[in-house]
């Protein structure tokens, strides 16, 4: 069929006309929904909000209610409930039970130092009384010796209770005076005076010292072969030689030779059970075994 002619022209077919509507309504609502997309994606979004944190809960403390020394108390001391104040302390996780009652005092004594406003531990008591305040601080390990002096080797009695000192003997080997270092920082556990001469205050003074089982011996030993005296040592000197010495004269005045001597080191010269012993390097070796000879320095 020819087209149909019109006055401008030849014109399309009127069955056209619905998909053409139909073509440019689809491509309008497209165009509308990327604008729509791209405002939307352009728009900015409001920050989140940080999440409220979740409290903790408060730690929780054991509280109780103990015993507390209020001065500081020596081992042997008997635990007197008016040495003790009651205090709220906090629990003492993995340790001795607290002591929280008075009744518990009762024949009790301090097995160890307890200082003041520290709380009373069950590992501090012992109901086993000591024999006497001195045995009460002897360690284990160590051993209470007295020692005879006068009031010049007592450094003019400032050799006290608590004091720590060094133990000298002034003997004679091979009719030549020595001094044998017996002891270091040896710690003072009692002074007592034992008598006077002449009303003057002076006379012999008994100390007793607490020093190791070894130096206890020697002490005990070599008292017999001279006279012992002390030497003051400061509170805060701890400071020992590797070895107990032995000086002569000869070392004093450098009149010493060692390729002079032969023979070994001997300390002293003590008598016990009839039979004569020398102290060489802190032993004590039968002089006829020990041989002769001065010693070698």
């Amino acid at each position: 069929m020819p087209p149909v002619r019109s006055a401008g022209g030849f014109s399309r077919k009127k069955g056209n006309e619905p998909l053409r509507v139909a073509l440019l309504g689809g491509s309008l609502l497209l165009i509308i929904a990327a604008i729509f997309v791209v405002q939307s994606m352009s728009v900015e979004q409001a920050p989140l909000a940080p999440p409220t944190p979740t409290p903790l809960p408060a730690p929780v403390v054991e509280l109780i209610d103990c015993l507390v020394a209020t001065d500081k108390i020596e081992p042997g001391t008997p635990l007197d409930p008016s040495r003790f104040k009651k205090e709220t302390r906090p629990v003492i996780s993995g340790g001795a039970a607290v002591v929280t009652s008075f009744e518990k005092l009762r024949g009790a004594y301090a097995a160890s130092f307890i200082a003041a406003g520290q709380p009373l531990l069950s590992d501090y008591m012992t109901t086993k009384a000591p024999v006497n305040e001195i045995q009460a601080n002897i360690p284990e390990g160590f051993r209470a010796v007295s020692v005879s002096v006068d009031d010049v080797s007592n450094v003019e009695g400032w050799v006290r209770a608590g004091a720590k000192v060094d133990v000298m003997l002034a003997s004679q080997v091979s009719s030549k005076p020595v001094i044998t270092l017996l002891a270091q920082n040896a710690k003072v556990l009692s002074t007592g005076k034992v008598g006077g001469r002449g009303g003057k205050g002076g006379g012999s003074t008994t100390i007793t010292i607490m020093v190791t089982v070894d130096e206890a011996t020697k002490i005990q030993l070599a008292s017999s072969a001279g006279v012992m005296s002390l030497a003051l040592r400061g509170d805060e000197d701890t400071v020992e030689s590797a070895d107990n010495q032995t000086v002569t004269l000869d070392a004093v005045f450098g009149l010493a030779t060692p390729q002079a001597f032969s023979g070994p080191t001997r300390e002293g010269r003590i008598t016990f059970g009839g039979r004569n012993y020398l102290i060489i390097g802190g032993k004590l070796v039968p002089e006829e075994s020990a041989g002769s000879g001065p010693p070698q320095r």
